[in-house]
């Protein structure tokens, strides 16, 4: 019986589901669709090569092991929290969701060293694409900011109004 099929991450299923879970959300987070996808395929990478240690019965400690359910479980949390959000919540928090995204990404960096996978491609290239894809979404969102008419496509009720100037005002007080 593989252990690695029987990690779990509690309120979501074995990680073998919650990577798949994870691809499919990952389709939903609109300009970060792809930045997304990177990670998901670097912690699918690591999930691969654990199995391989799996197999030449070399199975990372039970710590490693932890760390790298922990950093899913985060993943999946960052996913869902985002998801489907407004256009105007993420012009307002691209910084921010950008932000968490680059702790996931190094936090998966750091298992890639834990785990003795550090001359893997994928990890030494990953930096590099997360720059260039950085700066393609900054753009974007500068595009999609500056045509109100996307914008004011998002505001055509009360209710959406109000949340948004709820919204830039929280933001602003912070």
């Amino acid at each position: 019986m593989s252990v690695l099929l029987d990690l779990v991450i509690p309120g979501s299923g074995t990680v073998v589901d919650v990577l798949k879970v994870i691809a499919g959300v990952c389709i939903e987070m609109k300009e970060s669709q792809e930045s997304c996808a990177r990670l998901h395929q670097r912690l699918k990478d690591i999930f691969d090569e654990l199995l391989k240690m799996e197999k030449r019965k070399r199975l990372p400690s039970s710590t490693a092991l932890d760390k790298y359910v922990r950093v899913v479980a985060n993943y999946l949390q960052y996913l869902e929290h985002y998801r489907g959000k407004k256009l105007i919540l993420r012009l307002i928090e691209h910084q921010k969701m950008m932000g968490e995204l680059l702790l996931i990404n190094e936090e998966v960096d750091t298992l890639f060293k834990i785990l003795g996978l550090a001359g893997i491609d994928a990890m030494m290239e990953w930096r590099q694409v997360w720059t260039a894809d950085q700066r393609v979404q900054q753009e974007l969102m500068t595009t999609m900011g500056a045509n109100t008419a996307t914008v004011m496509g998002e505001l055509q009720n009360t209710s959406a109004q109000l949340e948004a100037m709820m919204l830039l005002q929280f933001e602003t007080e912070q």
